[in-house]
């Protein structure tokens, strides 16, 4: 399996850091990177940004990448760009600091729009038909996240 700093950058998308980057942006589009245990498949979402409440962010990296990711999230809420998504797979899902077991190297999903939930997280609605990687260009020229319209959640 290729590194996930490596799938960003083959894709177009080198990741900003790679060790803080949830996700990646160039050209109108934007690809994140989220964790499989986090998707809910009968509803085709995936958690895109947690409540500042859930999530430990004490440790700078965490931070970091946190404070890039809310800048992406703001960007497809907004409906500034094309959205997508890598779903990834945690080796151990309830560890403090996951890692990355596996992913698919040949999808990414498309993210038709975001939508708060109760909680305060953001999570993306996903297309459920996902995209080739080798399709991905084309279709970022084609497709936009939908704004939601609302003023984003996360200050």
């Amino acid at each position: 399996m290729t590194p996930i700093s490596e799938f960003f950058a083959q894709l177009g998308f080198p990741l900003h850091n790679v060790r803080w980057s949830w996700g990646a942006e160039r050209d109108g589009a934007i690809l994140l990177r989220t964790w499989e245990q986090d998707f809910n498949f009968r509803e085709c979402k995936v958690m895109a940004l947690r409540a500042a409440a859930r999530r430990d962010v004490t440790e700078p990296d965490a931070r970091a990448g946190r404070a890039e990711r809310v800048q992406h999230a703001k960007a497809l809420w907004e409906g500034r760009a094309a959205g997508y998504t890598v779903l990834v797979t945690a080796r151990d899902p309830n560890a403090r600091v996951r890692e990355i077991e596996s992913y698919r190297e040949d999808v990414v999903w498309a993210i038709e729009r975001l939508q708060r939930e109760e909680d305060g997280s953001v999570v993306a609605i996903l297309q459920r038909i996902p995209v080739p990687v080798g399709q991905l260009a084309e279709h970022a020229r084609n497709h936009c996240t939908a704004p939601v319209g609302t003023q984003f959640p996360v200050p």
